[in-house]
């Protein structure tokens, strides 16, 4: 059976589900969901001062929430590890670099590892799975939690098996664990409402702020006819993101261009890797553009890219022989990212970039839901955005070879 997008099914389908995120939007606006103290105090994806110092304190038993062990124990039935025994259990945050660990007088240990947008260090998981090992703990679980449930690097991971690496998401472990707390343990009102407002910023940070109206939506397809009116509008929007994300970097590549940058082959976008982003598996490219000379060196590149999460971000690429390189094979690098975070506290190292940040706007071409991704589909809006974010660009880059020029450290050509 097949169904063309015409009026009739999919038409109906379409209506009523715009009245329902109509009657959902109202309904989130008498919540006051807008107000959230977490979005207010930090960035949404503060990954080290707000989601790992939250995570941290809901599952310390000595927490002050005064609920002992009942969130870590159904945080740790949540991901699988419901023979932890948790009445000896102790959480530490930053312990040897590792964001949480949880560890018992059993000799059980967890290592919870909390990349939102980070990258992955070189052996970061082996190098802590081994370290807690020599500490005498026999029984090491490694747990790696992302917003999608992504697999770190081969490099991160090392020789580290199922077995030992559990992977694990906000979108989904996260998100049913809060509700589990929220639905099953008496709770007093302010924590109550202090874990609803983290669920609603988990909801809203991995694109599911609509996860009730998506059950509405849903008893919508109760007959065949409905549900391939459904299969054709999803088939139908995927087409439309692909269309205007490729749209996107045509764009931008023009507009880079016009401002003078010359563009480069590697990580560069093309139809077919936005098509194959949609359909086959999600991986990265962008834009990037040799930079000028600094302090009489080559070493430098600009990227603008998209993550695999569908995040945008840029950032300063590591150069060899004019080719991307690891920051740990120049020594130079080092000291270029640290006068890059003193700039501004946003900015992160990646493996092959000095320094990296994500885009202010909530532009999400994964999900595809936030209303900055979808004002990408009017040409005047996107080329507004555009000339904002190449003048973002050009003046990051401005700001950073003026602070690189000032710095003493940079003078002496030996530290090069």
């Amino acid at each position: 059976m097949h169904l063309d997008l015409v009026p009739g099914a999919a038409q109906r389908l379409l209506q009523q589900t715009a009245q329902l995120n109509r009657e959902h939007a109202a309904r989130a606006q008498e919540e006051r969901r807008a107000f959230n103290v977490f979005s207010m105090l930090r960035a949404e994806d503060d990954e080290v001062n707000l989601h790992s110092r939250f995570l941290f304190e809901l599952l310390n038993p000595q927490g002050t929430h005064g609920m002992g062990t009942a969130f870590l124990e159904r945080f740790l039935a949540q991901v699988g590890l419901e023979t932890f025994d948790v009445t000896t259990a102790t959480v530490q945050r930053e312990y040897q670099s590792m964001d949480i660990f949880i560890a018992n007088g059993a000799r059980q240990a967890v290592i919870l590892e909390n990349k939102i947008y980070a990258s992955d260090q070189p052996k970061q998981l082996q190098r802590y799975y081994k370290a807690v090992r020599k500490e005498g703990y026999r029984d090491v679980k490694v747990l790696y939690l992302t917003l999608y449930g992504d697999a770190p690097s081969a490099d991160s991971a090392g020789n580290l098996d199922e077995e030992i690496l559990t992977l694990i998401s906000y979108a989904d472990d996260v998100r049913d664990w809060l509700a589990d707390c929220i639905e099953n343990i008496p709770l007093p009102p302010t924590i109550h409402m202090t874990l609803m407002q983290y669920q609603w910023l988990i909801e809203r940070l991995t694109g599911q702020a609509g996860g009730r109206l998506l059950m509405d939506v849903k008893a919508l397809l109760k007959d065949e006819e409905s549900l391939a009116a459904a299969v054709n509008i999803g088939q139908a929007f995927t087409e439309v993101k692909i269309e205007v994300q490729s749209a996107f970097w045509s764009r931008l590549e023009e507009k880079l261009i016009a401002a003078g940058f010359e563009i480069a082959e590697y990580w560069k976008y093309s139809r077919q890797s936005v098509e194959a982003y949609y359909k086959k598996g999600r991986r990265e490219y962008g834009i990037s553009f040799a930079l000028p000379e600094l302090l009489g060196q080559d070493i430098l590149a600009f990227l603008i890219g998209m993550s695999p999460s569908g995040r945008l971000y840029y950032g300063f690429v590591a150069l060899g022989d004019g080719q991307p390189v690891k920051v740990a094979n120049h020594p130079a690098f080092s000291l270029l990212g640290e006068i890059l975070k003193g700039l501004d506290g946003k900015w992160r190292t990646g493996i092959y970039m000095i320094g990296l940040r994500f885009l202010e706007r909530p532009i999400d071409f994964y999900n595809f839901d936030t209303p900055d991704t979808l004002a990408l589909i009017d040409p005047v809006k996107r080329d507004a955005y555009l000339d904002e974010l190449v003048e973002e660009v050009t003046d990051a880059i401005e700001q950073f070879y003026a602070a690189c020029e000032r710095d003493p450290r940079l003078q002496d050509e030996v530290a090069w």
